[in-house]
């Protein structure tokens, strides 16, 4: 009885394709599968071809005297008749994905395709489009030389909606490759959704045809591409977009806006924004485009952020304070500290004040290549200001130079006022605390700072609970009071970590500095293991106390047991006398 109703329930076409699409994780399980039975053959060899990481598994499919491997390379022996694609044709059909796959990553570098098998299937095919149904294009998965892929999007249908290129080779024939792939990508606008090409490098010569080609991608939801600056006109087009929700794109220097009386630009679309330009092109985009619903904000600057309050400002007219929730400036390329000293931009503490009204912001970072004056009053501003935040990074880069620092008490600040916070970046000074920081005699041999050292923290525990902070390479002394006093500001500090890599003009000063920061890192989990063995034994304690307090009141309850025999009316009377409750005792 229960073998027919199996037999029934395996007759339904949907629960049968269930069942194999969630063994698209177990492809051996799937070829099994496949030659059980009529009912799971079809939908079984669906799923085995849905996703495919190479090209190399469809090569396989013609005659074996159509192709060889030899020191892991694939390749094609022979010219190829219309009576070898058959088996390629049947089950190219049914590939939705190219160079992806599900589960564990295959070993798809096992054998890799011969540089001229894409161009000669290109040639040879028996008909125009050999992946009719492909919606779904990965290039770095496919691992293939940038020849090929012009012939690839020549053998796809119309139903591609996703195409990333990432890691494209560099140089300016890699350039011009890409180039003629643009009107292939093109002919596809009106179902391609997500676009994403990352080039290594990129001419600004590019940046005409380039801009011609996205201002066409009429139905794009993401676009990223942002190493081929675009004009002016591209950038408010792709605004303009009534599909479009991430936006990443290089915006070109010197680049004609509309004037201020021109009407300004809203997409009420866009809710992730990322832009590599300077402070002077992104103020001019600040005018004219209005982005009241965008959550997330990257801003990859070139040169110099100088004015910085009207790069803060720019930001501010540009975005709604009741909807971003996450600002990233910094600068595009990794810099110098010996640049960055002698710049007359200076970063200061009064800088900041336009973006808190901000209120919703959960994630926060700035880091440019110049000069910095901060302090403690920053961070009690920025903690006040954000309560909701979630990550910080201040100015916490090697190319930053300082020409004040904040100090612990700023650290002291966020853990009161910030306790949500989980991963910070601040570069502190950890060295002039010294100076003002009293001695606790008791303690004396450890070098510990009294009590009233650790301001607000003094008489309570902290309840941060930050896990991470990244320190750069400030000035610190006695890495182990450091320690100590890390763990007793977050006490669920787990990683302390400077800046590891070396700067090209890397001091004595910097790299023993490093070097201390590793120590306090090595000494972390002692200090942050005593530090949490002490809350846990003062909870015991209050949990202690709690329980003695009720098990007092419950005696008491005891001794006067009619209380709980009063019906409601009763209870209402007068309470006994001073006396009355004498006689009961």
């Amino acid at each position: 009885m229960m073998s027919s109703y199996v037999h029934q329930a395996l007759n339904i076409t949907e629960l049968v394709q269930n069942i194999c699409q969630h063994l698209e994780d177990d492809r051996p399980s799937l070829a099994v599968l496949a030659r059980t039975s009529k009912a799971f053959h079809e939908p079984a060899v669906g799923s085995l071809w849905h996703h495919l990481p190479n090209l190399v598994p469809l090569v396989k499919c013609f005659p074996p005297d159509a192709w060889k491997v030899k020191h892991k390379v694939i390749g094609l022996t022979r010219t190829l008749h219309p009576a070898d694609w058959a088996t390629f044709l049947k089950y190219s059909m049914l590939v939705r994905e190219l160079g992806t796959y599900q589960g564990r990553r295959p070993g798809i570098r096992d054998i890799e395709l011969h540089d001229n098998v894409v161009k000669r299937l290109a040639g040879l095919r028996p008909i125009l489009i050999l992946f009719p149904n492909v919606e779904k294009l990965n290039w770095l998965t496919m691992d293939l030389n940038a020849e090929a892929l012009q012939y690839l999007l020549s053998m796809l249908g119309d139903r591609l909606k996703t195409l990333l290129i990432r890691r494209w080779l560099q140089g300016e024939k890699a350039e011009r490759l890409l180039i003629e792939c643009l009107p292939l990508i093109a002919s596809r606008s009106s179902t391609l959704r997500e676009l994403r090409i990352a080039p290594g490098t990129a001419d600004p010569g590019a940046s005409i045809t380039f801009s011609s080609f996205v201002s066409n991608l009429a139905a794009i939801h993401t676009l990223e591409a942002n190493a081929i600056p675009i004009t002016a006109e591209a950038a408010l087009a792709l605004c303009g977009l009534p599909t479009l929700r991430r936006l990443s794109v290089w915006l070109a220097d010197g680049a004609k806006w509309p004037s201020s009386g021109n009407t300004r630009v809203t997409s009420t679309t866009l809710t992730r924004v990322e832009l590599c330009t300077t402070r002077g092109t992104y103020s001019a985009f600040s005018r004219t485009v209005f982005l009241p619903n965008i959550y997330e904000l990257y801003l990859k600057l070139i040169g110099d952020p100088d004015p910085v309050p009207e790069l803060f400002n720019s930001i501010r007219r540009q975005c709604s304070p009741q909807t971003l929730h996450f600002i990233d400036v910094g600068t595009v390329v990794r810099g110098r500290l010996s640049v960055a000293s002698q710049r007359t931009t200076v970063v200061r503490s009064e800088d900041f004040r336009i973006l808190f009204n901000f209120t919703e912001l959960t994630q926060f970072s700035f880091s440019a290549e110049c000069r910095h004056a901060l302090d403690d009053a920053l961070f009690v501003s920025m903690a006040e200001a954000w309560p909701k935040l979630f990550t910080l990074s201040v100015s916490c880069a090697a190319y930053c130079a300082y020409d004040t620092r904040p100090t612990f008490r700023a650290l002291i600040h966020l853990a009161v006022n910030a306790p949500n916070l989980s991963s910070l970046g601040i570069d502190f000074d950890a060295q002039s605390w010294e100076d003002f920081a009293d001695w606790d005699e008791e303690r004396e041999e450890y070098e510990t700072p009294r009590d009233e050292f650790f301001g607000e923290l003094w008489r309570r525990a902290s309840t941060s609970e930050l896990r991470s902070l990244f320190v750069g390479t400030p000035p610190i002394q006695q890495a182990h009071t450091v320690a100590y006093m890390l763990a007793r500001i977050f006490p669920d500090l787990e990683r302390v970590d400077p800046d590891p890599m070396e700067d090209v003009e890397e001091t004595l000063l910097h790299a023993h500095n490093r070097q201390r920061w590793y120590e306090v890192q090595r000494l972390l989990p002692l200090f942050g293991k005593m530090r949490r063995d002490e809350r846990r034994r003062i909870r015991q304690r209050i949990r202690n106390r709690e329980n003695v307090e009720e098990s007092e009141s419950d005696e008491e309850e005891v001794d006067f047991p009619f209380y709980g025999e009063l019906s409601d009316d009763e209870f209402s009377m007068e309470s006994p006398s001073e006396g009355d409750q004498d006689d009961f005792e």
